[in-house]
């Protein structure tokens, strides 16, 4: 009866051990995740902020090309006047 007992908790540590492995390998996996949702998150604030910025710079030269075509406009009637046309 002792050796069969023995047997038991053999069996039983050994399948404690793995079942330690398999916790300490999800434990890993867990902060793997983690760590690349962190990054995710952070790279989403990055890519929103350079999207915020292009917009910026748009809206920019969008009013600056708008002042330039006025100013052109205004030329080339001049021009046009001067010219006799």
């Amino acid at each position: 009866m002792t050796a069969h007992k023995d047997l038991q908790i053999r069996t039983l540590e050994h399948s404690n051990k793995q079942l330690e492995a398999k916790v300490k390998e999800l434990e890993t996996k867990l902060e793997e995740e983690i760590s690349v949702k962190k990054s995710e998150v952070f790279m989403n604030a990055q890519l929103k902020e350079e999207k915020e910025r292009r917009e910026v710079t748009i809206q920019a030269l969008q009013k600056l090309n708008n002042e330039f075509i006025v100013k052109l406009a205004e030329l080339r009637c001049k021009i046009k006047k001067l010219s006799g046309l």
